[in-house]
């Protein structure tokens, strides 16, 4: 039988983390929203939350991520990924968006973003 997969989304995650490059960036902090797409093997549709992914596990996965020392949006995105694939057996793609609002910049700008899909 050939595989079937589901997309589960999980949009507007928010989190405030010093995630930054710049020294005021780690002592002020930001901001940010997490968008998550997941591509999920599965035979039938079911009731049981064991066939597919708990969002508060995931939810908890990405805050843990954000709460982490790092410099780049681009390696929060790396992590989440690693992490989704690592922990969720299920899983066999995630795309994770980061939005950074507003941004420490001398100009005016709403956010930033990173897209980043990994697979098994």
């Amino acid at each position: 039988m050939k595989s079937k997969f589901i997309k589960i989304s999980l949009n507007g995650l928010e989190f405030y983390s010093k995630i930054g490059y710049h020294k005021q960036e780690q002592i002020d902090g930001n901001l940010f929203l997490v968008n998550l797409d997941l591509k999920i093997k599965y035979n039938k549709i079911n009731d049981d939350l064991n066939m597919t992914v708990d969002y508060e596990k995931v939810y908890n996965l990405i805050k843990n991520v954000m709460n982490k020392k790092m410099k780049l949006i681009e390696t929060a995105a790396e992590f989440i990924n690693k992490e989704i694939l690592s922990n969720f057996d299920l899983v066999y793609s995630s795309k994770v968006k980061i939005y950074k609002i507003n941004p420490k910049i001398d100009g005016k700008i709403k956010s930033s973003s990173v897209s980043l899909v990994n697979k098994r």
